[in-house]
């Protein structure tokens, strides 16, 4: 069975990668997200059929970890059927719901508990990883900076990826860097960066720097670093690497200096007043994505019944689907949200697109679930004494990190992306099951 669950990942993971580039010859990104969910649900229930207990490999998570987070997941969906009752919904609506959000999670769970050939898998991710920069490269040349026309071999339109697929990488990047001091991994992140640059996207400005921080203070706690020499070495070696990824990704992205082009001028002024107008674009409605949490909370509230914001309007009632392709004209999830309700631009967050159907309790548990995660990969680096795991651990803290800064600020990414949700959970899975053999000692 181990060949066979191997096999099963690495198509998931294959397919997750190349969703935009199939759908360049022929089969709809639609098509290829609906293959990978079928794929990993018929992992899911293949898990059962498998008794992990009794093999002789390594890797294989104690039964500690095998349904992390689980508690807040059964909250989750317990809240989406009183929604769906409380609102009159349709199973058909609670399926696409199903469907939408917790095939990523059902496989966490099913390579929780299966055995599968750990360095392969991981050898195919990197191959994935590294591949994105020819095809973004690929891109550039043929249409140069833009949202869309390809995200790698991702996808063709979903321009947040150019933001959060960097940041993970970088992750992983900065963390082996912060460890093994091998000048490569910054090599590395350039490009990484130069792929969300290509993309057009200026959150990176923002959030690089931030999740820097973020992996340094990490690294700190979790190696015990009390030297005051190294705390100051720390923060210089972010400041540097902040100033440097700040400066090279205003010069580099024509969106954000004065003569819009690559390699222009780096002008602050410019980019304070840009960052004010994108922030406050008030988009096709009339509200900005500032303006989006006031607007769903008034929106849920305007009957004046607590319900709504508890429980939003219904699982399902804002993703469109042939299977519920009521509407005419309708072609999306953002365009069957305008066309119910009269909202759009700025409910892309990913907070904001799960409250709007199951409230702010379906809303929080969701993001319980990923903070479970990030804080147990917190605690095992804490823990651990295998430099390699711990290597892992900073880098899906980071991950975690990123997931939930996406999740309240940006966008619904994790949602929508295989290669994002995927690399997240596998991650996961692979630092639970080395410190679960560290701790019996296999390891």
């Amino acid at each position: 069975m181990r060949n066979i669950n191997t096999f099963f990942i690495n198509l998931i993971i294959i397919i997750a990668f190349t969703e935009g580039a199939f759908s360049l010859i022929g089969p709809s990104e639609s098509a290829m997200r609906n293959l990978r969910e079928i794929l990993m649900l018929f992992l899911f229930f293949l898990s059962f059929l498998q008794n992990s207990g009794n093999t002789n490999h390594l890797f294989v998570v104690t039964k500690k970890y095998k349904n992390l987070g689980k508690n807040y997941i059964f909250l989750l969906f317990a809240t989406a059927i009183i929604s769906m009752l409380f609102n009159d919904k349709s199973g058909i609506e609670f399926f696409l719901f199903f469907l939408r959000v917790s095939p990523p999670i059902l496989f966490f769970w099913a390579i929780l508990k299966i055995n599968f050939n750990t360095n392969y898998v991981l050898r195919v991710l990197k191959i994935m990883v590294v591949v994105q920069i020819p095809a973004v490269f690929i891109k550039f040349l043929i249409i140069g900076v833009s949202e869309s026309g390809g995200i790698g071999t991702m996808s063709i339109h979903s321009g947040s990826l150019s933001t959060i697929f960097p940041l993970f990488v970088i992750s992983l990047l900065f963390s082996l860097y912060l460890t093994r001091k091998k000048k490569k991994y910054i090599f590395y992140i350039i490009l990484y960066l130069i792929f969300g640059l290509i993309g057009g996207k200026r959150a990176l400005m923002v959030y690089t720097p931030l999740l820097l921080l973020v992996l340094l203070v990490v690294h700190r706690k979790g190696f015990y670093m009390k030297i005051k020499d190294s705390f100051i070495k720390q923060i210089f070696l972010f400041l540097f690497f902040g100033f440097v990824s700040f400066y090279f990704i205003a010069r580099f992205n024509p969106n954000l200096n004065p003569e819009q082009k690559i390699g222009g001028s780096f002008d602050i002024e410019h980019i304070i007043d840009l960052t004010t107008t994108y922030n406050s674009f008030k988009g096709e409605l009339g509200f900005s994505r500032t303006d989006a949490p006031e607007v769903l909370y008034n929106f849920l509230t305007e009957n004046k019944t607590s319900n709504f914001l508890l429980f939003g309007m219904g699982p399902g009632d804002i993703i469109q689907s042939s299977l519920n392709n009521i509407y005419p004209g309708v072609e999306n999830d953002r365009q069957l949200l305008m066309y119910k309700y009269g909202l759009g631009y700025g409910l892309r967050v990913g907070a904001l697109w799960l409250g709007i159907q199951v409230g702010i309790l379906g809303s929080l548990f969701y993001a319980l679930f990923i903070f479970k995660i990030t804080r147990t990969a917190f605690k095992i680096l804490k823990k651990s004494k295998n430099i390699i795991t711990k290597e892992f651990s900073i880098a899906l803290t980071g991950m975690g990190f990123i997931v939930l800064l996406d999740y309240f600020t940006y966008s619904q990414t994790f949602f929508y992306s295989g290669s994002i949700s995927i690399s997240f959970f596998l991650i996961t899975a692979i630092v639970l099951k080395r410190f679960s053999d560290e701790r019996r000692g296999s390891l």
